[in-house]
């Protein structure tokens, strides 16, 4: 086998926990797997050439390095004396032509800082830490020099922040500053020094952003002011929803908390109230109806973050609260100036990125909790069951769902696969190539991708179509046109979407499929490559309670 090659500026390196490679990105984009950890002392140089082969990891593209050759760049520009010029023409060839063009236009002094101390550019969301670094070694910075530290420090309590921990103690603190620094923690200066209070600050034991503590105190300021309304609704339900500012609905799923908060809008608008309805994701907000919103589309969420100053509405509704994080919840309580009612199960899963904060509000706030009603069914109550197969082939697994799907239909029945990650021999991807071939072999291909009356999904919000689509939205393909996908919503309605924004949906992640229900779901789980991931208690809660009639788990 011929090995491939790629080459470029280092734009960043870590090393990851528990883990003997050191992972390199070179001009940017390129992600590389080197098989070795490179401390500190081996970074003198600042291009690489790599020899190996591009490979899959977890859903990303990477290239496994057999050899790395480091050297300086042949841009005698760059490397033969560091200065402003060097600093602008780094960033346009390692891959930030934007940045290079903006420094290039600053005023003297502060291109000057940026070239004396590369960390600015982090500090004013220019580049990432990473290319910081990479700068630091380049205008001859030390490994220990404070504003490295200090930056280091900022950047791996955002990465936690990022993963929803509020913070973490010292003793971890060092350790993953390390493995993000490329150091042996042992080397590393004593970090509370280093603990600037516009930075990070200790609190009971644990170290947290500066800007943490800040949304945190705002909004236990915010929830203080919860004072009660005027209402006169006879359903207690309502009454309760709507006699406080602030109120949590929760329930687990088939409680009846959107079928609730259909009422509180159709009772709202009765009394001629202002309601906005909104929603953490795109398919929840469209399944509250026409009016329905995402809240960053509410709160006109841009580059600059969230530019709503005042929201007039008289009432404020936000689904799937189990998702809501920390900054959206901040922006929230700062412009809504009428009732704010937030729905969620707590037992769902909780944001894919940053600090949830739907918890924090079940201690704090006003609960309406729903209990899950049973189903109707011939006049008797009527649980939708779950079965749970064990199998030890994927070709096994592959044969149950086959008949699953078979018998369903015959039924009758709508069946959606579920599975609980992307990349993998029963991931989302593969098995919607595989269901494809079987659920659709006659349908006719519009594009390399998509075939006549494939079921998709839309992944990103688009408001500027004439029809617009919301992430999480479903449809069946019914046609090409103009170089766009014609989809049939499941509203009926039918918009033209381009095929970079959708994918298939015989098969969806179960992130994706969180907020919806359907009569018959086979929840593939694949236990022997991802055990830790498929063994998150609130993953597998929303999979298993997704079926309407029937849940049937394909466990391998």
């Amino acid at each position: 086998m011929s090995l491939n090659t790629v080459s470029g500026f280092i734009t960043d390196r870590r090393w990851l926990p528990g883990r003997s490679e050191t992972y390199v990105w070179l001009n940017r984009r390129n992600e590389v797997c080197v098989p070795n950890r490179i401390s500190e002392d081996g970074w003198g140089c600042f291009f690489a050439a790599c020899e190996g082969q591009w490979t899959t990891q977890k859903g990303k593209r990477v290239f496994a390095a057999s050899s790395v050759h480091m050297s300086a760049t042949s841009d005698e520009r760059i490397s033969r004396t560091w200065s402003e010029d060097s600093l602008i023409i780094w960033l346009r060839k390692s891959g930030w032509p934007a940045v290079s063009n903006r420094v290039s236009r600053w005023p003297k002094p502060r291109r000057s800082r940026a070239w004396r101390s590369p960390f600015y550019l982090y500090w004013m969301r220019e580049i990432p830490f990473g290319a910081a670094d990479a700068l630091h070694h380049l205008s001859g910075g030390r490994v220990a020099d404070d504003v490295r530290i200090q930056a280091g420090i900022h950047a791996v309590l955002k990465e936690q922040a990022a993963h929803g921990h509020i913070g973490v103690s010292m003793e971890r603190l060092v350790v993953l500053l390390g493995e993000r620094l490329c150091v042996n923690s042992t080397v590393l200066p004593s970090l509370s020094s280093h603990l600037h209070p516009k930075i990070a600050v200790e609190q009971k034991g644990q170290i947290v952003l500066a800007e943490v503590v800040r949304q945190l105190k705002e909004v236990e300021r915010c929830l203080a002011t919860n004072q009660m309304q005027l209402t006169d609704y006879d359903d207690p339900r309502l009454r309760q929803l709507l006699s406080h500012k602030y109120t949590v609905l929760t329930g687990s799923a088939g409680s009846g908390k959107t079928q609730l908060l259909r009422q509180v809008i159709d009772a709202c608008h009765q009394d001629g109230l202002r309601v906005a309805v909104t929603a953490t994701t795109g398919k929840a907000a469209s399944l509250l109806g026409a009016e329905g919103q995402t809240v960053h589309r509410l709160l006109n969420f841009g580059p600059e973050g969230f530019s709503r100053r005042i929201l007039s509405n008289d009432v404020v509704l936000v689904d799937e609260g189990s998702m809501l994080t920390l900054p959206v919840l901040v922006a929230l309580l700062r412009v809504v100036r009428g009732i704010l009612i937030i729905s969620g199960d707590p037992g769902q899963l909780p944001p894919v990125h940053g600090i949830s904060v739907f918890g924090y509000l079940l201690e704090r706030l006003p609960v309406l909790q729903l209990e899950r009603i049973a189903a109707i069914r011939g006049g008797k109550g009527f649980t939708p069951p779950v079965y749970t197969f064990q199998h030890h082939s994927i070709e096994s697994v592959l044969q149950q769902l086959d008949q699953e799907i078979q018998a369903a239909r015959g039924r009758g029945k709508l069946v959606q696969v579920l599975s609980p990650v992307k990349e993998s021999s029963l991931g989302m991807h593969e098995l919607n190539r595989w269901l494809q071939m079987k659920m659709n072999p006659q349908g006719a291909f519009l594009t390399e991708k998509f075939r006549l009356a494939d079921p998709v999904i839309v992944l990103r919000n688009d408001y500027d179509l004439p029809v617009p689509v919301l992430n999480g939205q479903t449809g069946v393909v019914t046609g090409l046109q103009e170089g766009r996908i014609v989809l049939r919503l499941n509203s009926g309605v039918e918009a033209l979407v381009s095929e970079s924004n959708l994918d298939l949906a015989y098969c969806m992640t179960v992130h994706k499929a969180q907020g919806s229900r359907f009569p018959v779901v086979i929840f593939v789980i694949p236990e022997k490559e991802y055990k830790s991931f498929t063994c998150d208690k609130r993953l597998r809660y929303v999979g298993r309670t997704r079926g309407l009639d029937k849940t049937v788990c394909l466990v391998h």
